[in-house]
C-alpha cells in the first residue's frame, strides 16, 4: 500500500470535515456564554470562543501491538488563526488532540495543549 492510498483511506475513515465538526461540538457543548475554557496545563485555562477557527493539522493512524485505550486514529487541530514561524505552526489559542475508535467515532475525551 502506498502513502497516498493510506492518506485516502484515512480521509475516508475520519474526514477533515468530521474532525472540524467534532471539535466544534466539543467547544459548543462546554461553552459558557459562548466561551470555552480549555485546560492546557495545571490550573492554566485559555478562554476560546466557541466559534473560533479550527484547522486540522494532522490525522494519524497508529499501530500499538498491545492496543491503545484511546483508539488508533488521532487528530490534531489548531484552535484560532494559525501562523507559521520557522516552520512551526502556532495556533492563536492552543492545539487539541482528538481520539477516534475503530468505528470512526470521536471519544468523549480530548487533550488541549500549547505546543
Amino acid at each position: 500500500m502506498t502513502i497516498e492510498a493510506l492518506e485516502t483511506w484515512l480521509e475516508s475513515f475520519v474526514s477533515h470535515a468530521q474532525i472540524v465538526h467534532d471539535t466544534r461540538h466539543i467547544l459548543e457543548e462546554w461553552a459558557v456564554n459562548g466561551i470555552f475554557q480549555a485546560a492546557v496545563e495545571d490550573d492554566h485555562f485559555i478562554p476560546i470562543p466557541h466559534d473560533a477557527p479550527i484547522t486540522v493539522i494532522r490525522t494519524s493512524l497508529e499501530y500499538h501491538s498491545v492496543g491503545d485505550a484511546f483508539g488508533a486514529v488521532k487528530a490534531i487541530v489548531a484552535l484560532g488563526a494559525i501562523t507559521i514561524h520557522d516552520d512551526t505552526i502556532l495556533p492563536q489559542y492552543c492545539f487539541v488532540r482528538l481520539y477516534y475508535n475503530e468505528e470512526g467515532h470521536c471519544y468523549n475525551t480530548c487533550d488541549f495543549y500549547l505546543g
